[in-house]
């Protein structure tokens, strides 16, 4: 080990070298500079082909309604359980909310001719859309099955015309206005000329073109479900709604229709309440009719054949108490009749949220009004999840088998019921005849008036009694007010998009980055040795020096005969003058140099053959000895005569041929060739043979320098066996070309000490700097 090796430490290769990327970046300055510009041309476009998107919003207070005698009792609640009405608030919220969102409302919303059809004005930059301006109508109502395709329609005389294809729309059929249009074999459209005060304000020219877009109502129903945004409120019954819109306009309407068409809804949906009530009174009222007037006409034909005054009266005990056993025997029936009602209705209709509930029929009964109120509770649940397009929710399962549980137990307590009402029944009927056989004291007359008069007065007050119900109905009908109101109608808050500031932000950043990025990941994936700095980054092993690039077309190893002024040449004899500095004092003896690279292709015979020329050059004399036996190379352009295939270094250690036969002369008259030969099946084992030895030392006493070209040292061994016989190893390294992977090897040979005397050789640089042009390009 030498003294070029007493402190070597391997470096870390792995550290970045900002200073290299930063010089990267700066000599790619103009090209981040344009990828810039290029990014914020990009946001400009987008800010300008880009339809402007709005936020619209409006605001309701929603209330969970109570739909009459129904909800009374579904939302009985103890005042004193907080958490029970913030759960019932929060519940009520949740299904006010599915029901504005509901598919139905929405669809009776958008079925309007308005929102069926979009109509644009044909721009330069970008079509225009032209809300309840367009000057003319299309009427989808004929179209089974609406296509989505755009049309174009320009006027035409005092027609127009309409096309799929703005380039052929002049050659399609001229229409008469409200002409029956068929766009295709499903759509047939009537279009008509709209004349109104805002016509004039977009019809500027007859030569403008329009486009039209039909739209399905499921395509509408889900466009307006997605992009409308309901956020649930905490503690509030203030719900508000809001769209991002394109047309702010149409979009404010929208919220406007939907707002009152949910409220109108909740007013229809609590009527249906009271119309069931007046629909089950208007029955009990038919036969209590009935009923009262054969009563009236028995007890005017009694009084005219009796001769009895109208102010006649019976015993007042007995008849007081005969008139409250009638009206109880007539709440009995009444109830029974209710019982008829809830088993038919079930039977017949599966609404469970639409029962009539026992308070509106004057019924209290205690089994059957808590299964009702459950049933309908259920009920309600249920259709919250049909109003919100959720018809496959798991829960519905579970919703179904506890409905069916309940109908189960209410049918048993129907049973049940009917039971007990047909036993109270029986035992009023038998104190009703035990009062009316306690009446045999009076007289004949007298107790029968009493009876009749008895009927007359039960059969009164139950037709009062449901008169007075009947009207409580009306009047609730009639008022039928909501908790809902709007808030705030619909109005444009802001515009969203396009961002202008962060198009460009976003579009001035991805142009930097994006250069910059492919600078840092070629970097990252290169791997190769650019500059010396590099190389010293990453080797402690000293430079020997540097060998410039120059044009070489004709492939010539011996350019720096022909140009001896380049830049080329003169880089060799910085090569020269180091090495003598390296290899000490002529007078010692003849000097062994040995050349060696990573892989092919670096130049490493390029430079074998230049350091011999340059050697010779200064008068020394030099010995050429091509060691690389695998894959030998020799320029023709070297050699002085012909050469020898068949004799070489090979054959020579071999000990096939004497030492004269192989030397060659070459066109420099000092410097001889020792080609390779033939190629041998052993040239590690020749290479380690004694032979070498004796060839050196017969070499050293002929010549001045000994130049020995080895395979390469990252592929083979050989140049390992060569090293004890030289005096300077130089591995050459090629710019942009040599693995760094390479040189991490070649460090831990050197520290390891299989290779001593090591230098660099920096080969195929480009220098664009501008001298004085002393040398020759």
């Amino acid at each position: 080990m030498n003294k070029l090796q007493t402190d070597f430490t391997i470096p870390d290769a792995e550290s970045v070298d900002f200073k290299k990327v930063l010089g990267k970046l700066w000599a790619n300055k103009w090209v981040i500079l344009i990828c810039a510009v290029i990014g914020i041309a990009c946001a400009w476009t987008i800010n300008l082909y880009t339809t402007p998107t709005y936020l619209v919003s409006s605001s309701i207070i929603a209330k969970g309604e109570k739909e009459g005698v129904i909800t009374e009792i579904l939302q009985e609640r103890d005042e004193k359980d907080v958490t029970s009405l913030f759960s019932s608030q929060n519940r009520n919220i949740s299904d006010e909310i599915a029901v504005i969102r509901s598919k139905p409302l929405l669809e009776k919303i958008l079925q309007r001719p308005e929102f069926r059809v979009s109509y644009y004005v044909k721009g330069s930059v970008r079509n225009e859309e032209i809300y309840k301006d367009s000057p003319f109508v299309v009427d989808v109502s004929l179209c089974q099955t609406v296509p989505s395709a755009l049309y174009y329609l320009t006027f035409k005389n005092q027609g127009f015309q309409v096309g799929t294809d703005e380039k052929t729309i002049g050659q399609s059929t001229v229409h008469t206005w409200g002409d029956t249009v068929k766009l295709s074999d499903e759509c047939s459209c009537v279009i008509s000329r709209k004349i109104s005060a805002q016509q004039s304000a977009v019809e500027n020219d007859l030569s403008q073109l329009y486009l039209f877009r039909l739209h399905s109502i499921k395509s509408l129903v889900n466009s307006y479900a997605n992009n409308l945004n309901i956020p649930e409120p905490k503690n509030s019954y203030v719900i508000k709604m809001s769209i991002n819109s394109t047309h702010p306009n149409r979009d404010m309407d929208f919220l406007d229709l939907l707002m009152e068409e949910y409220i109108a809804e909740k007013i229809e949906r609590k009527n249906q309440s009271a119309l069931k009530t007046i629909e089950f009174i208007d029955a009990q009222l038919g036969q209590i009719t009935q009923s009262l007037l054969k009563v009236e006409d028995r007890l005017e034909r009694f009084k005219r054949g009796n001769k009895l005054a109208s102010g006649y009266m019976s015993t007042t005990s007995f008849f007081d108490k005969v008139s409250e056993l009638e009206r109880e025997k007539t709440k009995i029936l009444l109830t029974g009749n209710y019982i008829d009602y809830i088993e038919k209705y079930m039977q017949e209709s599966e609404e469970y949220d639409k029962i009539l509930a026992p308070t509106a029929a004057d019924v209290d009964d205690k089994v059957l009004s808590p299964l009702i109120t459950e049933l309908i509770q259920l009920q309600l649940e249920k259709n919250t999840y049909f109003r919100n397009g959720k018809e496959r929710n798991p829960i519905l399962n579970e919703l179904n088998t506890r409905i069916a549980n309940v109908k189960k137990s209410l049918q048993e307590a129907v049973v049940s019921a009917r039971a007990t009402n047909a036993l109270a029944l029986k035992n009023i009927e038998a104190q009703i005849k035990a009062a009316e056989a306690s009446s045999g004291v009076l007289p004949e007359r007298e107790r029968e008036f009493t009876g009749i008069n008895r009927l007359y007065t039960v059969n009164e007050n139950v037709y009062v009694m449901l008169l007075q119900k009947r009207l409580e109905a009306d009047l609730m009908r009639a008022a039928a007010t909501v908790d809902s109101r709007i808030v705030e109608s619909a109005s444009l808050e802001r515009q969203v998009g396009p961002s202008k500031v962060r198009n460009y932000a976003l579009g001035l950043l991805g142009g930097l980055m994006l250069p910059i990025g492919l600078i840092f990941l070629f970097e990252l994936f290169r791997g190769t040795i650019e500059n010396t700095d590099e190389l010293a980054r990453i080797s402690s092993i000293p430079l020997l020096g540097s060998v410039a690039h120059i044009k070489n077309k004709e492939g010539k190893s011996t350019i720096i005969l022909d140009r001896p002024k380049s830049a080329l040449a003169e880089s060799f004899r910085a090569l020269r003058s180091n090495l003598n500095f390296i290899l000490g004092n002529e007078q010692e003896g003849s000097k062994v140099i040995m050349v060696t690279s990573s892989i092919a292709g670096e130049g490493k015979s390029f430079c074998s053959v230049n350091i011999s020329l340059v050697l010779a050059l200064s008068g020394k004399k030099v010995v050429y000895i091509i060691a690389d036996m695998r894959k030998p190379k020799l320029s023709m352009d070297l050699v002085a005569g012909e050469i020898d295939a068949g004799q070489g270094l090979s054959t020579y250690l071999s000990q096939l041929t004497d030492l004269d036969k192989i030397i060659v002369p070459s066109v420099v008259q000092i410097l001889d060739i020792i080609p390779a030969g033939p190629v041998p099946p052993n040239p590690s084992e020749l290479l380690m043979s004694k032979q070498v030895e004796t060839l050196i030392n017969e070499l050293k006493k002929r010549y001045d320098y000994i130049v020995i070209d080895t395979p390469p040292i990252g592929l083979v061994s050989d140049p390992i066996n060569l090293v004890r016989y030289s005096d300077a190893n130089l591995y050459v390294v090629r710019c942009k070309y040599t693995p760094a992977e390479k040189i991490k090897s070649i460090n831990q040979m050197y520290a390891d000490g299989q290779v001593d005397k090591l230098t660099f050789v920096f080969n195929d640089v480009k220098n664009k700097a501008k001298g004085y042009g002393y040398y020759e390009d």
